[in-house]
């Protein structure tokens, strides 16, 4: 009696391992043990899953998959674009703008992703306040990005790309996509953009923010924007905010701009001011530079004052150097003859004459004799085409 048992045992085993291994091939889950017989699914785009903690907006109906897996059905993976139904005019408005008062992540994941194209957006200029509602209004990362893809494609009235762009910097205490977004105000540019820039970088809590609304504001070359940086620079007791400032200021140029750079650098002499003038490429801000070598200045300053005038080369500074030649102490003195040296005019030739003349340092009127010379022989030679002419 208890072989019959037995063999009918064995059959019923081998039914269920069977079942079971056909199970794990179709990528289908073992039932849990503690879990009932049978559970409802999370309704499409509500529930936790894919829901950043204490977002409350625009949840997914995915958790992201582990690295390397695939998603374990087709309806709860994102559906790929081409399964996407294409939308067109105010259909996709419609659409749009039910998944941002459904708060629907999922649906305006399918939209935005549906209405790109290879190189542009089907959405129009009327779509512009949907889009920022979208870039604000949620914390998840990607849809962020897609809802920013599609407005940097798109052109409108600065003061529409810049507002919808500053609300979402102010939706957020750390935005994500800061850097971007103040690219694209820059490009935005006028009025609005400066104003707007200008504010954030008077608001602002956040020292990051603020670099990047100055390093925006530079972008602008808009010398209106001169006294809003010049006033935080000298506001800035931090050695190292003050380059992203002083940087700015050298980018939008001329003697204002400049000039407050430079009293800020002679005042403070720190690290980051003293490195903002290696950024100095306007060949009219060398006589700036030099008049500023008389004001109290430390020794630093002054090297790397003078080594910016040698590399702009302009001949408007001979009478200031002449100035200050003999009220430069140690190695700046030194550099200051070797800057008249590089100088190829008959003024730069004389002033180091003069010097080594009524120089009781015989050293120091040596090297001022030889740079004069120097100066001398330049001056006998043709002087030299510039490097953009001549077809090179």
């Amino acid at each position: 009696m208890k072989k019959p048992i037995l063999i009918a045992s064995l059959a019923a085993a081998a039914i269920a391992g069977a079942a079971v291994f056909v199970l794990l091939r179709s990528g289908g889950d073992l039932p849990s043990l503690d879990a009932p017989a049978a559970t409802k699914r999370t309704a499409r785009g509500s529930g936790p899953r894919g829901r950043r903690p204490g977002s409350g907006s625009f949840p997914s109906r995915t958790t992201p998959p582990e690295s390397g897996s695939a998603p374990r059905a087709t309806s709860e993976a994102v559906r790929p674009k081409s399964e996407v139904p294409e939308l067109s005019g105010a259909a996709r408005r419609k659409a749009l703008t039910e998944a941002i008062a459904n708060e629907d992540g999922d649906a305006l994941r399918d939209i935005l992703q549906s209405s790109l194209t290879e190189e542009g957006t089907r959405f129009a200029a009327e779509d512009l306040p949907l889009l920022f509602e979208a870039l604000s209004g949620t914390r998840d990362d990607g849809l962020q990005k897609l809802a920013l893809t599609h407005l940097s494609r798109m052109e409108g009235a600065p003061e529409v790309m810049v507002k919808g762009y500053l609300d979402y910097l102010r939706a957020s205490e750390r935005p994500a996509l800061a850097g971007e977004v103040f690219r694209e105000i820059t490009r935005a540019g006028g009025d609005p953009a400066l104003h707007g820039l200008a504010g954030i970088l008077r608001e602002t809590p956040s020292e990051t923010m603020r670099w990047q609304a100055a390093q925006a504001l530079g972008e602008l070359r808009d010398a209106r924007a001169i006294p809003a940086l010049s006033g935080i620079l000298d506001s800035i007791q931090e050695p190292r905010q003050a380059y992203p400032i002083a940087q700015s200021l050298i980018k939008i140029g001329g003697r204002e701009a400049i000039s407050s750079v430079l009293e800020y650098a002679a005042r403070e002499g720190n690290e980051a001011s003293l490195s903002a003038l290696q950024e100095l490429r306007d060949r009219d801000a060398a006589p700036i530079l030099a008049e500023s070598l008389t004001r109290r200045a430390s020794e630093a300053y002054q090297v790397i004052a003078l080594q910016r005038i040698r590399q702009l080369g302009n001949p408007e500074v001979i009478p200031a150097l002449a100035r200050y030649l003999d009220s430069a102490k140690g190695r700046a003195q030194g550099d200051a003859i070797d800057t008249l040296a590089t100088l190829r005019d008959p003024r730069a030739a004389r002033t180091l004459e003069e010097f080594a003349a009524r120089q009781s340092d015989q050293k120091l009127a040596h090297r001022a004799q030889r740079g004069a010379q120097k100066v001398r022989a330049a001056l006998e030679r043709p002087e030299p085409k510039p490097k953009n002419e001549g077809g090179g």
